[in-house]
């Protein structure tokens, strides 16, 4: 009888273990300001002539929006959240059996404006890949439905789940850093600099 591997007891898992949203509640009141609205300088391009002298090129941005991570920020909040959402992400591996050995990265992206008439789906295929959601904004009685499970979500609540399901806003004001982690095999055409690693 041929054994099956790990590929194949993922696929087994993923058809078999009921679906479940990890929450947690991290209240950080400045990821608005030192984070998402920060604006950073652009670089000044010099050439240097000789001596003390330097001719002015011209200015670059530090950034590139195609790989912007607000989870890669050099923020203390950042830090908070990032060590949250490895607590959850490590209980979801032990949910869906997974190896924590394995490398793992997590990209990020921030909305303001949420629409409740349609629906959401932050992208990936599944287990094992995951999606979550933090709320920077939302008021104390919004709420979300994810794969057709409603939850609060006021200001601080930070969800992960099975990546791939849908997501409905029942708030338009709320805004969010939504994530996605997967492993390294999974990523690897992604834009450089997106995706930082976090087991």
């Amino acid at each position: 009888m041929k054994s099956i591997n790990n590929a194949e007891k993922i696929l087994i898992n993923k058809t078999t273990k009921p679906f479940y949203i990890f929450k947690s509640n991290l209240k950080l009141d400045g990821l608005l300001k030192n984070v998402i609205n920060k604006k950073i300088d652009l670089d000044h391009v010099y050439r240097f002539t000789g001596g003390l002298k330097a001719e002015f090129l011209g200015s670059i941005p530090v950034e590139d929006p195609n790989a912007k991570n607000y989870l890669a920020s050099y923020d203390k909040e950042i830090n908070l959240l990032l060590k949250e959402i490895v607590v959850l992400f490590k209980q979801s591996l032990n949910y869906y059996g997974l190896s924590s050995n394995t490398p793992y990265y997590i990209s990020s992206c921030y909305f303001e404006e949420i629409r409740t008439d349609v629906w959401y789906d932050i992208g990936g295929g599944g287990i094992p890949c995951f999606s979550g959601l933090y709320f920077v904004e939302s008021n104390k009685d919004s709420n979300i439905a994810v794969n057709d499970v409603k939850e609060s979500c006021p200001k601080g609540s930070l969800f992960l789940f099975e990546s791939g399901k849908k997501i409905v806003y029942g708030d338009n004001t709320t805004k969010v850093l939504s994530f996605s982690i997967a492993p390294l095999s999974m990523i690897e055409k992604q834009y450089p600099h997106k995706w930082i690693p976090i087991l």
